[in-house]
């Protein structure tokens, strides 16, 4: 399983305590859908080479908008609070650790809706 769709299982489960996003309103870049605002997106920005070490990572942005500035950053620390420092087996896939790396300002976009982001360093085996 990719870690894009362990990402999105885990989400998924935690979705009551993340001001009820809807399950709809979570997903990485490439399926980003006319889903309601709140939404949590996320898509990969790097990664180590296939070819490194047993251990692998990935840098991801996690990207969070809803119509409330407030209720935006309350998403991002939840976020925060469920992601950072996860060391668990999701899905079938051991991930060792996962970091913050980056927390950007919430700021408002053309359309009314305010768009902050977190980037996380996601640490795990690569699968056998």
């Amino acid at each position: 399983m990719r870690l894009e769709e362990i990402i999105y299982n885990y989400l998924s489960s935690i979705s009551d305590s993340l001001n009820n996003i809807a399950i709809a309103s979570i997903g990485w870049l490439d399926v980003e859908s006319n889903a309601d605002y709140p939404r949590i997106i996320y898509k990969k920005i790097s990664g180590s080479s296939y070819d490194q070490t047993h251990d692998k990572w990935e840098r991801w942005r996690f990207y969070v908008t809803h119509a409330d500035k407030f209720e935006c950053q309350d998403i991002i620390n939840i976020l925060n609070k469920n992601l950072v420092g996860l060391k668990d087996k999701l899905s079938g896939q051991w991930i060792q650790s996962i970091s913050k790396i980056d927390e950007g300002t919430i700021e408002i976009r053309d359309d009314n809706i305010y768009e902050g982001y977190v980037d996380y360093r996601f640490n795990y085996n690569k699968e056998d």
